[in-house]
Formats: C-alpha cells, sequence, structure tokens
C-alpha cells in the first residue's frame, strides 16, 4: 500500500499510463465498486484527499514502512511521485511522512443478529439478518467472525444469504443459531440489472438462487424460456 500510488505515478511520469488512469484506478473506481459515497469535491461532500509531489524522486526503503510488513519487492527502487500529505475529512492526518493525531476512520463493520437460520440441503443453509440491506442483484457483502475470518457472500436476498459448508469458515458460520450475532460491511460491487425479453444464466451450486433475486429476472422467468448453463454442462 506504501508503494502502490508512487508506482503508478512513476509509470505516468515515463509516459506508460495517463494522469487520468493513476485517478481512477486509485480512487474512481474503488469507490464505486466497494459502494463508498460522499466523497468528491462538492460542498457539502466529505474533504478526503491526497496532495502529491509528481517530480519528487525516492528510494522504497522498507525498513521505514509504516505497516508491519517490512519488506517489498521493490525495495531498492526509484520512484518519481510521492504524497506529500493525507486530509481526512478536511483534516490533515499525514504530513511529510508522520502521521499526525489518532485514527478518524468510521466503523465499517455493522452488528446483525440472525434472526432466522435453516438448513436447504446437507452442507447448505440460510441465515436471515434482523435487518434489510439497500442493495442490488449481484452485489456481496463481507461477514465476519471474531477470532476466525472475514469471507465474501452474495446477497440472496436484502437481509438473506446462503452458504456452503467447505471450509473451517463455513463450517464456523454453520455452528450458529438463530439469535447469535455475526458482523458485516457492505454491499459491495456493481450489480446488475438484466435486459432483453430472453437471458442467459450462468451460475453454479448455489449460485442461481442468488441471481432470482432480481425482479426483472423473475418477471423473464416467469414469461419467457431460458438456456441455463452449469459448471457441469458442456
Amino acid at each position: 500500500m506504501e508503494t502502490e500510488l508512487a508506482l503508478l505515478l512513476t509509470a505516468y511520469n515515463k509516459g506508460m499510463i495517463p494522469l487520468w488512469d493513476v485517478i481512477e484506478k486509485t480512487s474512481l473506481n474503488p469507490a464505486k465498486i466497494f459502494g463508498i459515497k460522499n466523497k468528491g469535491f462538492e460542498v457539502g461532500k466529505d474533504a478526503d484527499l491526497i496532495i502529491v509531489n509528481l517530480k519528487e524522486e525516492w528510494e522504497v526503503k522498507p525498513e521505514e514502512f509504516y505497516t508491519k510488513a517490512k519488506w517489498s519487492p521493490f525495495e531498492g527502487w526509484k520512484l518519481k511521485g510521492k504524497v506529500k500529505m493525507t486530509l481526512l475529512r478536511g483534516k490533515v492526518v499525514m504530513e511529510d511522512d508522520e502521521i499526525i493525531g489518532k485514527p478518524r476512520g468510521k466503523e465499517l463493520l455493522s452488528r446483525v443478529e440472525l434472526d432466522e437460520v435453516w438448513k436447504e440441503a446437507k452442507d447448505i443453509k440460510a441465515f436471515r439478518f434482523n435487518r434489510k440491506l439497500d442493495f442490488v442483484p449481484g452485489q456481496f457483502i463481507m461477514v465476519w467472525l471474531p477470532g476466525v475470518g472475514e469471507k465474501p457472500f452474495s446477497l440472496a436476498d436484502k437481509d438473506l444469504i446462503l452458504m456452503k459448508r467447505v471450509g473451517m469458515f463455513t463450517s464456523k458460520l454453520f455452528e450458529l443459531k438463530e439469535g447469535d450475532y455475526v458482523w458485516i460491511r457492505g454491499p459491495y460491487g456493481r450489480g446488475f440489472e438484466p435486459r432483453g425479453k430472453k437471458v442467459g444464466l450462468i451460475a453454479g451450486g448455489i449460485g442461481f438462487p442468488i441471481m432470482c433475486s432480481c425482479k426483472a429476472l423473475q418477471e423473464t422467468l416467469r414469461e419467457n424460456c431460458l438456456d441455463l448453463w452449469s459448471k457441469k454442462q458442456r
């Protein structure tokens, strides 16, 4: 993370990519994909921004990183382009490689209660939360279990995920009962809306019911024939 932007700015300085590509790939696209709103330079939006010196040259020295990993495949590289200041909601939090003040980030995780838990098949369960999420079909959420980890799950409905037990994390999730809690963040991703009267679906495992959470797709299923492809078909 401490070299990502500088590597892209170095590519820009070498004429390999336009500056707009750097802005798009490090700021605009992540905000769209992860549903981060209220960002920009307009009045009333969060003043989250960085100030860079496009021409400053510096050497990558992992031992000076703020992150715990004190190594880098780019160790010793001479890069051109350096972040000089970072502002979070209008407040300076980093200047000239020095972090200023305490962390001011927002909590991204929300605790939700499992209202309903039922078994769909031998290794498949459904989990319904106690609150509905504003989502677009095809989006996903990150589910976190303390002491276990975090995994992504597609939403089958505004308050529902389906899960297949395949490893340690899903095995722990499989043990949860109604009234237990999980922590989530999201929804993330762009989602989709099908167009046209006939739609071809490509889905595997428990992916098909998730795709059917779209109202427009439900209409298509009722009124038209569909071609279906699954993992095992050729």
